[in-house]
């Protein structure tokens, strides 16, 4: 090597050890500069207040309404600023819910803290001294009183709050709900006249009452829920305190064996909303209710009802029913778009089998013409048989160029865990994929709350996350991951697995759910 080529070399070896410590040093930098920058966004975290501190009183006042269960003081212990916030701020005060673990000092502060507001009023008490003392605080802004819930154990805690009730007036009341009630609690209820309760308009009674008691509502309610055993439905519907009502919900009744209703005998001029969830169906034969929308019937109705001149309910729009059945073996069952003409929703549980056999009378394209969604709950493997109907129906929908129903189907899921987790059924994938194949293009699918199982998550976090899928029907990869990469309807959240009264760290799940 000559002497120009050696001190070449050893100039580039110089020149790179000075560019590699010149590295070092900056490289010693950048973690110092990143190191500070740290620091100061710690210190600028500190400094600033949290995001919900910035919100104006009023806004922060509606998300801490939110957040009250029972009482707010707890709340107030957060911040200085919190506590100036909900000292005085009387709608933060306004909803009591009074139980056994509530002192006599925070009932109070509550009742003077709301100032003059309207108060919203839960008591659930199990011992006559404390509803005593409950009622001695409460009763005297009996005027403020806005809604009042009752759940007390025991006829004689209802019987004896009632007895108290009945001697004052309340002016502005608007729900009352009495829960458990039983014996002669009823008829202590029908005695408060509409002078006692001028504004109230929404009424909840669940309990039992004495044999074929009959009871009569204020007359300006316009909602009633009655879950009461014993109690004479038929005479108690039939009383002229009910012609306001707008909504009806029947939970539960005792009615006598081979009792008969007459058709069109118990009469609401102004009924839109009717929810009966178990009970004969004669009752439905026996109401007129000329302006209903939302009719729900949670038990197996007898079409034969509905097999009248005209259309029984013509202006129901949203119809739930739970189980249609013929009392003939070839009863027909046209009779229930002939009763409801004008569904646009319509909810079936155990129906759509009846509904879309062939060998009832197949409902045809020009049922149900307004009909915008379908949704068939609790279907299994071995009753898919309303495909044989269904599909030749959604066929001639098509030909008639009716607007494409939207199709909803929520599973049958039994199988869980011993920790009360759903699990997904093995043949979920396999009715999914029968679904497909026999309502594309004739509608749009949707699914509700389907478990599949084969679901498998691996890789890393931000790095090569995987998620591999039971591709169920073709194409069903790819909407899959369309809708995550236009990000459309992307939500997430985390919450039980089950409601429990208890919650175990283990017994949280998250969900992610994608609208495809």
């Amino acid at each position: 090597m000559n002497m120009c080529a050696s001190s070449e070399l050893a100039e580039t070896r110089v020149e790179l050890a000075w560019l590699e410590k010149q590295e070092q040093e900056l490289l010693q930098k950048l973690f110092h500069v990143r190191a500070a920058i740290r620091v100061q966004k710690t210190k600028l975290d500190e400094l600033m207040p949290a995001p919900i501190d910035r919100l104006p009183n009023e806004l922060l006042v509606r998300i801490l309404k939110l957040s009250i269960h029972e009482s707010c003081l707890e709340l107030a212990g957060v911040s200085r600023r919190w506590r100036d916030v909900v000292l005085h701020s009387p709608s933060l005060w306004t909803t009591i819910r009074v139980t056994k673990s509530m002192s006599l000092l925070k009932l109070k502060t509550h009742v003077s803290k709301s100032s003059e507001l309207p108060l919203d009023i839960e008591i659930q008490l199990w011992t006559e001294p404390l509803l005593n003392t409950v009622l001695d605080v409460l009763i005297p802004c009996a005027h403020r009183w806005r809604s009042l819930v009752i759940q007390c154990s025991g006829c004689s805690l209802i019987k004896n709050m009632l007895t108290t009730m009945g001697c004052t007036a309340y002016p502005s009341l608007t729900h009352l709900s009495i829960r458990n009630i039983g014996g002669s609690s009823l008829s202590m209820i029908s005695q408060f006249h509409s002078g006692s309760f001028p504004c109230l308009e929404h009424l909840e009674l669940k309990g039992s009452a004495e044999k074929s008691s009959v009871f009569e509502a204020p007359a300006g309610v316009t909602s009633l829920s009655l879950g009461l055993w014993g109690i004479d439905l038929l005479s108690t519907l039939q009383h002229s305190s009910l012609q306001k009502l707008t909504s009806l919900f029947i939970s539960q009744w005792e009615s006598g064996r081979g009792m008969q209703l007459k058709p069109d005998s118990i009469h609401f001029p102004l009924l839109e909303t009717f929810v009966y969830e178990t009970g004969l169906s004669v009752l439905i034969q026996a109401i007129s209710a000329p302006k209903l929308a939302y009719f729900e019937y949670g038990s197996i109705i007898d079409c034969e009802i509905f097999e009248t001149r005209a259309p029984k309910f013509p202006n129901v729009v949203r119809l739930v029913l739970g189980g249609v059945r013929s009392g003939h073996p070839t009863g027909s069952a046209l009779a229930v778009p002939f009763a409801f003409p004008a569904a646009r929703h319509i909810d079936l549980l155990d129906s759509a089998e009846f509904l879309f056999s062939p060998e009832r009378g197949p409902i045809s394209a020009v049922h149900w013409p307004q009909l915008e969604s379908l949704t068939i709950r609790d279907i299994e493997i071995w009753s898919l048989g309303f495909l044989d109907g269904l599909v030749p129906w959604l066929k001639a929908r098509r030909d008639m160029d009716t607007p494409m129903l939207l199709v909803r189907f929520a599973f049958h899921n039994l199988a869980r865990r011993e920790d009360g987790v759903l699990t997904a059924l093995p043949e979920a994938g396999s009715m999914v994929t029968i679904l497909y194949e026999a309502l594309h293009g004739l509608c749009r699918l949707e699914w509700v709350d389907v478990l599949l199982a084969g679901i498998v998550l691996s890789g890393t976090q931000n790095e090569s996350l995987r998620l591999e899928m039971p591709n169920v029907y073709p194409n069903f990869i790819d909407d899959i991951g369309t809708a995550i990469i236009q990000r459309r309807n992307i939500r997430s959240s985390a919450g039980p697995s089950h409601k429990s009264r208890w919650a175990y760290k283990h017994g949280y799940h998250s969900v992610v759910t994608i609208g495809l």
